[in-house]
């Protein structure tokens, strides 16, 4: 829309130099005459205006293309720039939002974590004082453990690493005293493998030479009953 509005004022302003000439050479009296000795056709000034304001326009053309080019060239700079600010723009207000909702987080562990501190110190205190008497000691001293490291788990000054899982580990049992599906049993039983242990060092491999069509149920049944012991079948893929 700019350029085609640019283009028409360029087109009234030769119009406006051509209205110019025209009423100069009229002014003049200039009229077409004679050929000239040794010259054919006409002399015609409003001709050699014609070639003169062509020049003019070509010019004018030439100079307003090279501004456009420019222009373009200004323009083509300028918008990358804008949207590289824009950009960062969004950036900063994103990390500052995270920031004032990691901050608003942070306050409310904090505060979290005194009030549990401080809840388990009037305990405490109270079962020193006789005010107050636990049930099952052992228990009560298990849980009085596990909640304050809680409360410097939850504390962000502070924050204390997760407790260990303490999982009982896999005890090998031999496997007449397993419970096994009629299908897996004559299976296990043929592969001479005595007890947990070593039916967890089987392979998926021994399971389908022998199991034939029926190995990938085997195999999930057999997995699923080691999990069920204890086993660590987590790189194992099988039907949950």
């Amino acid at each position: 829309m700019r350029e085609h509005l640019e283009r028409l004022l360029l087109e009234l302003a030769i119009a406006f130099r051509i209205g110019y000439y025209f009423s100069y050479y009229h002014r003049k009296g200039v009229r077409h005459t004679d050929p000239a000795p040794g010259q054919t056709g006409c002399r015609n000034h409003s001709g050699e205006y014609r070639l003169a304001a062509g020049r003019l326009h070509g010019g004018q053309h030439v100079a307003y293309k090279k501004q456009q080019r420019l222009d373009n060239e200004i323009r083509g700079r300028q918008r990358p720039r804008a949207t590289e600010r824009r950009e960062a723009a969004k950036r900063y207000e994103a990390e500052e939002r995270q920031r004032r909702e990691q901050l608003k987080t942070a306050v409310d562990h904090w505060h979290y974590a005194e009030r549990i501190h401080r809840y388990l110190t009037a305990i405490e205190a109270g079962v020193a004082d006789r005010k107050l008497r636990a049930k099952d000691e052992q228990a009560f001293a298990k849980w009085s453990e596990w909640a304050h490291w809680y409360a410097d788990h939850v504390d962000p000054l502070i924050h204390a690493e997760p407790l260990p899982e303490k999982i009982s580990p896999p005890i090998n049992t031999p496997l007449p005293e397993v419970e096994l599906t009629s299908r897996l049993r004559p299976i296990i039983d043929g592969l001479g493998i005595q007890d947990t242990n070593g039916l967890y060092g089987l392979g998926r491999d021994a399971i389908q030479a022998i199991a034939g069509d029926f190995s990938h149920a085997a195999w999930d049944e057999m997995c699923v009953v080691l999990e069920g012991l204890g086993y660590d079948v987590s790189d194992r893929r099988y039907y949950h």
